[in-house]
């Protein structure tokens, strides 16, 4: 984990886009794709899509490979 990126315990319940591409250290486009997808669980809100933290931390978890777009 880089100097810049930040721990699961310093993000809020509910998650962006942008945390998540802060989270994991890839672009913020590859993070929406991710989340708009469906491969990453979200909830949709009019425009605006939110992960909760614990589904994306059981998203995470997950075991096996996984090859996101």
């Amino acid at each position: 984990m880089s100097k810049n990126q930040p721990k699961m315990t310093d993000l809020p319940d509910i998650l962006s886009p942008r945390m998540i591409s802060a989270y994991l250290g890839i672009g913020y486009v590859k993070a929406l794709a991710m989340v708009k997808s469906g491969a990453v669980p979200c909830i949709k809100i009019g425009n605006a899509y939110k992960v909760p933290k614990e589904l994306f931390r059981a998203w995470l978890n997950e075991p096996g490979f996984r090859k996101v777009l």
